[in-house]
């Protein structure tokens, strides 16, 4: 009785059943390449990349004065008395600990500033493509980092 009625179950919903065509238009784009391959993209990492090679060259030259003074520092410890020594000692630390504190403080708003970047760059990217997608009648536009197998021709260059 039970495998008559699972018959009977299968045999109508695959003869009164229809294949179901979407007439939705869906496409895929590759984030990644328009946040580095694009015009403003690339800009924006030029600009980090400037401003991060002008604080490396700023840190190297902070931290070479710093090794200077320390050397200098070690050069005098026979000569200075214990007192004086300890307090040149300190101050370099107190230095060092000021190079440190600076160094965080400006890869902090480096980074703060790629973050700021990036969110405007991916704001303006999706006015875009909403303004795209209504033109060229697109349901769905998606990453293509976010999809396991696709066919090509879904696959859409900006």
């Amino acid at each position: 009785m039970k495998y008559l009625v699972n018959f009977f179950v299968i045999t109508f919903l695959l003869t009164y059943s229809s294949i179901a065509f979407s007439t939705e238009k869906i496409v895929y784009i590759n984030m990644k390449d328009i946040l580095n391959k694009s015009l403003a993209g690339d800009y924006i990492n030029n600009e980090i990349k400037k401003i991060h090679s002008n604080h490396t060259s700023e840190f190297k030259i902070a931290q070479q004065k710093l090794k200077d003074e320390e050397n200098k520092i070690l050069a005098q410890k026979n000569i200075l008395s214990e007192s004086e020594y300890k307090k040149k000692v300190n101050l370099l630390k107190k230095k060092i600990k000021s190079y440190q504190v600076r160094q965080n403080k400006k890869i902090d708003d480096l980074n703060n500033k790629r973050i700021v970047a990036k969110t405007k760059l991916l704001d303006n990217l999706n006015i875009i493509l909403t303004e795209y997608s209504k033109e060229n009648d697109i349901s769905f536009i998606l990453k293509k980092e976010d999809i396991i197998v696709a066919k090509k021709k879904f696959k859409y260059y900006f």
